[in-house]
């Protein structure tokens, strides 16, 4: 399941739809309850806010496929960083030759 911190939904995950607080209560439903979006649905609080089964799967799916993108653009940049530090640390040693 995935997880935010506040400074990636503030950066990432805000939308004008959606409070911070309704968003985290649907990831602890999901959590709650295996993403089985019927049951999600009947225990959300439609006093609060109406949403359906289809508003719901959307945003949970949404949040997931942009956490999914930045983890994967924060692992790129540690792949490429720890790269390039290979092979600075070859070509300080003076090729392969030598390790």
């Amino acid at each position: 399941m995935p997880a935010y911190s506040d400074l990636e939904y503030h950066q990432h995950l805000h939308d004008e739809n959606w409070s911070k607080q309704e968003t985290d209560r649907l990831f602890e439903l999901c959590r709650r309850f295996d993403l089985r979006f019927v049951v999600i649905h009947d225990r959300w609080d439609h006093a609060q806010s109406k949403r359906s089964v289809e508003d719901l799967k959307e945003r949970y799916y949404n949040i997931c496929a942009v956490l999914a993108k930045v983890l994967f653009c924060s692992l790129k940049k540690a792949v490429c960083f720890v790269l390039v530090s290979v092979m600075i640390r070859v070509e300080l040693i003076g090729g392969l030759g030598c390790i």
